[in-house]
C-alpha cells in the first residue's frame, strides 16, 4: 500500500501528551492502533502518550473523541485528552460555541472552554459524570460491592508489598493508593504488578496519592497500557472521588501532578468537574 502522509497536531494537557489526528484525514485501510504505537514513540515517532482521534458527531454529540494509548489499545475514557480535544475543536472551528458535547468510549461528556484575549483556549472544565464504586461494574474481583480502602498484596522483587487500594471507575478502572513518600516511590516497580494483578480483570490504573492538606494532594500516575505518565485526568477525577468516599476532603480538590495542577469539584448530581489547562504544541505530517 506504501506509506501515505497524515498531518497531526501534538497537545498536551498538564504533560500528558498526545498526537491529535482527525478521523477524515486517515489514510483509508491504515490501523490507528499500529499508528498510535508509531507515532507515540518517543525516538522512532512524535512521541506521546497516546493518539486522539477526533470528528463530528451523530445524534446528541458534536464530537467524537477515539483514544488509543501507546501500545495500541483502545481505552474508554481520557481526561487530559478530552482537554486536549476540545481546545483542538474550538481553535480549529470544529465546532463554534464555547461549550459542546464529546462522544468518547465512556458516554457523552459536556465541555467548556475558557478562551483568552487572542481568541485561543487556554483552558477547559469537563463534566466527569459520576464515579463508580461497585467493583462489578468496575470491574474488581473483591467479594463485596465496594473495595474502599482495602489490602492488596503486590509482588515486589523476592517478597511482597503490602498497599490499601480503592477501586473506582471514571469510564476506566483506577486503584488509588495512599502513600508517605511520593517522591522517593518506586513507581516503575509497583505500578506493572497492580496493572496486571488478578485482582483487576480488565487491567487497572493506578494512582499513588500524597496528602498535603485537606483540599490539596499531589498524585503519580500509573497508566493502564502506557506506564508512568505526568498526568491523568480521570485519575485525577479517581483520586478525589476515593479521597471524597475516605473523608479525607470536602467538595473541591486541588490535585498536584508531574506536569501541574489540575482543579476537581463536587457538583449537587454527584458529578465531577475536573478544570485544567490545554496546550497545542506544534503540528505536522508524518508518514504511516
Amino acid at each position: 500500500m506504501g506509506l501515505k502522509p497524515l498531518p497531526f497536531t501534538k497537545m498536551h494537557g498538564t504533560g500528558n501528551d498526545f498526537v491529535v489526528v482527525r478521523r477524515n484525514d486517515l489514510p483509508e485501510g491504515k490501523d490507528p492502533g499500529a499508528i498510535a504505537i508509531l507515532s507515540s514513540h518517543r525516538r522512532f515517532g512524535i512521541g506521546s502518550d497516546g493518539l486522539l482521534l477526533v470528528g463530528l458527531a451523530e445524534g446528541d454529540a458534536d464530537l467524537e473523541m477515539i483514544f488509543y494509548n501507546p501500545d495500541g489499545t483502545t481505552a474508554e475514557m481520557c481526561g487530559n485528552g478530552l482537554r486536549c480535544v476540545a481546545k483542538y475543536a474550538y481553535d480549529h472551528r470544529l465546532v463554534h460555541g464555547t461549550t459542546f458535547r464529546v462522544q468518547t468510549g465512556a458516554g457523552i461528556k459536556d465541555v467548556e472552554v475558557t478562551v483568552g484575549a487572542e481568541g485561543k483556549v487556554y483552558a477547559v472544565e469537563c463534566n466527569m459524570g459520576a464515579p463508580v464504586f461497585t467493583c462489578q461494574e468496575i470491574p474488581v474481583n473483591w467479594p463485596e460491592d465496594t473495595a474502599i480502602h482495602q489490602p492488596l498484596k503486590v509482588p515486589h522483587g523476592d517478597h511482597e508489598h503490602l498497599v490499601r487500594f480503592t477501586a473506582v471507575s471514571m469510564g476506566n478502572p483506577h486503584a488509588v493508593i495512599p502513600v508517605d513518600d511520593l517522591d522517593n516511590l518506586k513507581v516503575s516497580h509497583l505500578g506493572p504488578p497492580i496493572e496486571t494483578h488478578p485482582m483487576f480483570p480488565a487491567k487497572t490504573n493506578v494512582e499513588f496519592v500524597q496528602q498535603l492538606s485537606r483540599d490539596r494532594v499531589a498524585i503519580r500516575i500509573w497508566e493502564r497500557g502506557a506506564g508512568e505518565t505526568w498526568s491523568c485526568g480521570t485519575g485525577i477525577c479517581a483520586v478525589f472521588a476515593a479521597l471524597r468516599a475516605h473523608g479525607d476532603c470536602d467538595d473541591a480538590l486541588s490535585v498536584e501532578v508531574k506536569g501541574g495542577t489540575v482543579e476537581t469539584r463536587w457538583t449537587e448530581a454527584g458529578e465531577i468537574l475536573m478544570k485544567g489547562p490545554a496546550v497545542e504544541v506544534f503540528s505536522g505530517t508524518m508518514q504511516v
